[in-house]
């Protein structure tokens, strides 16, 4: 399972706004990785800032991207408003203008839980999220815990 640390576009994360991620393809690490892998997604991560944003899935292969390919539509999914917006705010100064790799690993996910900060902030998204946990227990303790104890007392 992928934990991805960021410390930039929060609001966007937080948002639902940013739900994809550009990294270095330095080792192969992020090529272990498969759709439909679970991800959480960090504040600085590993730091005392540190907070769970969101967790979710893959919901394609990470694909490798070559950094003369970067475009405006991949900018844009990553949370900038323009090729130039995410090269100036975001490549430049982590990479520089010479950086030593030249290839980079392009991350998309669905978010399936916000952080407890947003569901407690935006009652549409609490709602939604509290749903989802229910669905989900439901489905996690299947058949019922009433109908196993009735069927029990039945017997």
């Amino acid at each position: 399972m992928p934990s991805i640390s960021f410390s930039t576009l929060k609001e966007k994360l937080l948002s639902g706004e940013k739900t994809q991620t550009i990294r270095p393809a330095r080792t192969d690490y992020w090529f272990r990785f498969k759709k439909g892998d679970r991800v959480v997604g960090y504040w600085k991560l590993r730091t005392k800032e540190c907070e769970k944003l969101f967790e979710g899935f893959l919901i394609e292969n990470p694909e490798l991207v070559y950094l003369g390919d970067f475009d405006d539509d991949l900018m844009i999914r990553d949370g900038f408003k323009s090729l130039n917006d995410g090269l100036e705010n975001w490549f430049l100064p982590h990479y520089g203008e010479r950086p030593e790799f030249d290839y980079f690993v392009v991350l998309r996910w669905e978010v399936t839980t916000y952080s407890q900060q947003l569901r407690n902030s935006d009652p549409s998204v609490s709602a939604e999220a509290d749903e989802l946990e229910t669905a989900k227990s439901e489905i996690a303790t299947y058949p019922p815990k009433a109908e196993v104890e009735k069927g029990e007392k039945e017997k």
